[in-house]
């Protein structure tokens, strides 16, 4: 496994889960909020919250790598879609033993979903393949 590579996979994935969290927190804040406050959550996360952030990101990359097929971007998303339905799963599962809306946790939902797909895409854009490299033109015309 090429380490540069999968860190900079880690490290953009990373970002991305952030970007689209965050974004969803500010775009969806009643539901957020719903949320926090059904889990007693609170404003700061605990450093557990952030060690396994990034388990999650090193696991979600590692997945991808040991499965990689070189098929481009569609592979990322297919790949971000499984895993969001993975999610969608679990998620499902800890529905049942909470008092959460259906609309509040549906809104989680889609934004798990989004961003799982949006990280498969963006570590499928990291693994493409360069460009072969175009072969030399043969000079042509003139005389020797």
């Amino acid at each position: 496994m090429n380490v540069q590579r999968f860190g900079m996979a880690a490290v953009a994935v990373f970002v991305v889960f952030g970007v689209v969290y965050i974004g969803a927190m500010y775009l969806f804040a009643d539901q957020f909020a719903a949320l926090m406050e059904s889990f007693a959550m609170s404003e700061e996360p605990a450093m557990i919250t952030w060690v396994g952030r990034v388990l999650y990101t090193l696991v979600f990359c590692y997945i991808f790598v040991q499965g990689y097929e070189n098929k481009g971007i569609a592979e990322g998303l297919r790949y971000g879609l499984l895993i969001g339905l993975l999610l969608l799963g679990i998620n499902l599962d800890w529905f049942g033993y909470t008092t959460i809306a259906m609309g509040d946790a549906a809104v989680g939902w889609v934004v798990d979903l989004v961003a799982s797909i949006a990280a498969g895409a963006t570590v499928a854009a990291i693994y493409k393949p360069a460009d072969a490299a175009p072969a030399e033109v043969a000079p042509t015309g003139g005389t020797e």
